[in-house]
C-alpha cells in the first residue's frame, strides 16, 4: 500500500523496493514516511505527493526521472511513467500503478489503478524481433549486455533455453536472456532473465565502438547513466536554444501554385502513394505559414522522397525565392540535377549544378548566377558550403541524406538555417527513439508505403562463385536488362573487368570508383543510363543516388565486408519498377565471421518492401548518428548506446518544454 489517506509515497525504481510486495509497503508505510525526516537514503530514494499539493507537472516528471523511471507512451510495466494532459501514471512495482491527476498546478487526486491488460502481452517489439544471439543490447536498469536468446522457466528458478519460432506466440513463462560479465576470471557470466512484459526496457545497442560489459547489479551503470544524463541535459538546452532562434524568424507565406502542381503531378509518371500525398500536404501547409519550415521526410530507398522536394522547390521558385539542394556525392547531385532540369523545363525556372566536377569557368558562372538570383534552383555537393557562395534570396534548403555530412559541414549549415525553410530527406531508416527526440524539434513525414506495382527484391545469400555470377548476368541480359557488379577493391578492379569481359565478350563493360576523375565517372554513369553499358562494375560509390529502371540485377562480390544498413542501401539501387529484380550477396566461406553471417541472415530474411525500418534496428549508421549529434556527444552515446541516449534526450526535451 503506497497511499495512506490522501498522501502518496513514491519509492525509487530500485532493487531494494522492487523485491517488496504490497503487504510490506502497507506495514512499513509509516516508518518510511517518518524516516524521510532524518534518513538521507530514504530522502533521496522517495518523494511524496499529497492531495491539494501545489506543484508543477514538470517537477513531478523530473522527480520520476531522478528516481530511475522511464518515460513511455503508456505504463505496462514497473519502472515506467507516462503523462497526458494533467494525468501522470507511475508503475511502481508489479502490484501498484499509481495515477496522479492535476488541475492546473494543484494535485486533485492520487489513487492506485490496475495495469492495462496488455501487461501480459507475449509479443516481441519490432526493434528486438530480429536480434540474433551475440548482439549487444541495453537494459535501461542494468546496462549493456549480450543477447543470448530465449529461455523458459521450468520449475522454481530453473530456466531451459529454447529456439523461438517467429510465427508462433511466445510461451507464457518465456524470458529474454541477457549475459553480463562474470564475477571473477573463469567464473560463469552473470545472467539476467527478463520477463516478456518488461521488454520495453531493452533496446538494441548501437555505439561508436565495442561496448564494455560490466557485472550485473554494479553501481557503475547507475554512475554511467547519471553522467550521461548530465551531458544530455546540457545538449537538450543547446538544441532548444537553436530551435527558439529559428522560431523567432518569419518570412512571407508562399502562395500556392495549383497549375504548376497539376503539371508536376502529370509529369511524375507514377501514381502518388497515400504517404506521398500526405507528405506533400504537410509540406504545402508548412509553406502556407509565415514561420520557416523545418521538416524531415523519412522513407525507404525508392519510395519517392525526391518528388516531395522537387515540388516544394518549384513552388518556392515560382514565388521568387531560391532553392538549394545539397547532396553528399557527385553522382547523387548530378542525378538530381538531371531530374530537376527535365521536370522544370516547362517552367520559367533556371536550374544550376555546382560541384568540383565543373570547370573553373563553369563554377564562376553558377556562383554569379546564385549571387545575382538568375539561378532559381541549384543542385550541389558540399562545394555549396564554401565561403565564396552567396545567395541573393535563398528561401529553401533541401538536404539529401543529412547524416552523411561531416561536422564541419554542419557548422556551415547552421549558419544558413536560421531564416530559411529546411527540408531534409533521409533514406537511412532511423530508430523509433530517434523519431521521438526529433519530433520535439522538427516536423516529420514518413513515407512507408511502396509505390504501386513495385515488387520486392528477391535476395540470395550464397558462397562466391563465378558460375553464379555468370548465370545471374546471363539472366539479366537475356531480358535486355543491365546489371551491377559491386567489387570494393580499387587495386584489382580492372582484373575483375577482364574476367567479366571473357565471360561476356559481346557486352559493354564499365567501371567506376572513387579515385576516377569526376568527368570520367559522370561520363561512365551517363553511358550506363543510356544503356550503352550492360554491366557496371563499381565500388560502394553507387550506394546513394542511382535510379536506373533498366538495371535490375545487383551482384555483391564480397558481401561479408558490408554493414547491414549499407547492404540494404545498395540493394535499393535496383527494383525501381514492376520488373522482378534480383540481388546476390556472395561471400567467401573461409573468411566469414559470425557477425558477418548474422548480418547476411538478417538481410536475407528482411527482403520485403519497406524493410529498411527493421534493418535500421540492427545496423544504424553510426557515422551518421555521430555527425547528427555532434562529435562531442560520441562518448556519451558509446557509454549507453544510441537508443537509450535518444530516449533520454527525448525525455529531457519533453520535460524542458513543459510550461513552468
Amino acid at each position: 500500500m503506497l497511499i495512506k489517506g490522501e498522501v502518496l509515497l513514491v519509492p525509487a525504481f530500485h532493487p531494494f523496493f522492487l523485491e517488496k510486495d504490497q503487504e510490506w509497503f502497507a506495514r512499513e508505510y509509516d516508518s518510511l514516511f517518518a524516516s524521510r525526516s532524518h534518513n538521507t537514503w530514504i530522502q533521496t530514494h522517495t518523494f511524496v505527493v499529497k492531495n491539494g499539493q501545489s506543484t508543477r507537472l514538470s517537477s513531478l516528471i523530473q522527480q520520476c526521472i531522478d528516481l530511475g523511471y522511464s518515460k513511455t507512451d503508456d505504463v505496462y510495466s514497473p519502472g515506467e511513467f507516462s503523462f497526458s494532459g494533467g494525468m501522470l501514471r507511475i508503475g511502481v512495482n508489479r502490484d501498484a500503478l499509481i495515477e496522479i491527476i492535476l488541475a492546473g498546478n494543484t494535485v486533485e487526486s492520487v489513487q492506485e489503478r490496475s495495469y492495462p491488460a496488455s501487461l501480459q502481452a507475449r509479443t516481441v517489439p519490432h526493434e528486438l524481433d530480429t536480434l540474433v544471439p551475440g548482439d549487444f543490447v541495453t537494459h535501461s536498469d542494468h546496462g549493456i549486455g549480450i543477447f543470448r536468446g530465449y529461455a523458459m522457466q521450468t520449475a522454481g528458478f530453473d530456466f531451459k533455453p529454447f529456439l523461438r519460432d517467429h510465427d508462433t506466440p511466445i510461451p507464457e513463462r518465456a524470458y529474454f536472456v541477457i549475459e553480463y560479465a562474470p564475477a571473477r576470471a573463469g567464473a560463469q557470466p552473470d545472467t539476467l532473465f527478463v520477463p516478456m512484459a518488461q521488454l520495453k526496457k531493452i533496446s538494441p545497442y548501437y555505439g561508436f565502438a565495442k561496448p564494455a560489459i560490466h557485472r550485473l547489479g554494479s553501481e557503475l551503470w547507475i554512475t554511467t547513466k547519471r553522467k550521461a544524463r548530465e551531458d544530455i541535459v546540457a545538449y537538450a538546452r543547446e538544441l532548444l536554444a537553436l530551435y527558439a532562434q529559428r522560431t523567432q524568424s518569419t518570412r512571407p507565406p508562399y502562395r500556392r501554385t495549383p497549375d504548376a502542381s497539376a503539371a508536376l503531378s502529370e509529369s511524375f509518371g507514377f501514381e502518388e502513394t497515400p504517404d506521398q500525398i500526405k507528405a506533400l500536404e504537410d509540406v504545402d501547409r508548412d509553406l502556407d505559414r509565415d514561420a520557416p519550415m523545418d521538416r524531415i521526410i523519412v522513407g525507404d530507398v525508392g519510395f519517392g522522397k525526391t518528388e516531395i522536394a522537387l515540388r516544394a522547390a518549384v513552388r518556392v521558385a515560382l514565388n521568387g525565392r531560391q532553392t538549394a539542394l545539397l547532396a553528399p556525392t557527385t553522382i547523387l547531385a548530378y542525378q538530381h540535377f538531371q531530374t530537376f532540369q527535365k521536370r522544370c523545363a516547362r517552367f520559367p525556372i533556371a536550374v544550376g549544378f555546382l560541384s568540383r566536377l565543373n570547370s573553373a569557368q563553369e563554377q564562376k558562372r553558377v556562383r554569379d548566377g546564385i549571387a545575382r538570383g538568375t539561378i532559381d534552383i541549384v543542385i550541389a555537393t558540399h562545394r555549396l558550403l564554401s565561403k565564396d557562395i552567396a545567395f541573393k534570396n535563398l528561401g529553401l534548403l533541401v538536404i539529401d541524406e543529412e547524416q552523411r555530412f561531416g561536422v564541419k559541414h554542419k557548422e556551415r549549415l547552421k549558419a544558413m538555417k536560421h531564416d530559411v525553410d529546411i527540408l531534409s530527406l533521409s533514406a537511412t531508416p532511423i530508430p523509433r527513439t530517434f523519431s521521438m527526440g526529433l519530433s520535439h524539434l522538427k516536423s516529420m513525414s514518413a513515407i512507408q508505403t511502396a509505390p504501386q506495382e513495385r515488387l520486392a527484391i528477391k535476395t540470395f545469400v550464397m558462397p562466391f562463385s563465378w558460375h553464379t555470377i555468370k548465370d545471374a548476368i546471363d539472366l539479366e541480359l537475356a531480358r535486355s536488362g543491365q546489371a551491377y557488379l559491386l567489387y570494393n577493391r580499387i587495386a584489382t578492379i580492372e582484373k575483375i573487368r577482364a574476367k567479366i569481359k571473357t565471360l561476356f565478350p559481346a557486352a559493354a563493360i564499365g567501371v567506376i570508383h572513387g579515385r576516377m576523375p569526376e568527368h570520367d565517372l559522370i561520363d561512365t554513369m551517363n553511358k550506363f543510363r543510356q544503356k550503352k553499358i550492360a554491366v557496371l562494375i563499381a565500388t560502394t560509390i553507387i550506394e546513394n543516388g542511382l535510379d536506373i529502371s533498366n538495371a535490375n540485377t545487383m551482384i555483391v562480390a564480397d558481401a561479408s565486408r558490408l554493414g547491414l544498413g549499407q547492404a540494404h542501401q545498395l540493394r535499393g539501387r535496383i527494383g525501381r519498377t514492376d520488373i522482378q529484380s534480383w540481388a546476390y550477396f556472395l561471400y567467401n566461406p573461409r573468411s566469414l565471421t559470425e557477425q558477418a553471417h548474422q548480418r547476411l541472415t538478417v538481410l536475407r530474411r528482411l527482403q520485403y518492401l519497406g524493410a529498411g525500418y527493421q534493418i535500421a534496428q540492427h545496423d544504424l549508421e553510426i557515422r551518421g548518428a555521430g555527425n547528427l549529434l555532434g562529435k562531442e556527444q560520441s562518448g556519451t552515446v558509446n557509454a549507453i548506446g544510441i537508443n537509450l541516449y535518444l530516449h533520454m534526450l527525448s525525455q529531457e526535451l519533453e520535460r524542458l518544454q513543459q510550461p513552468s
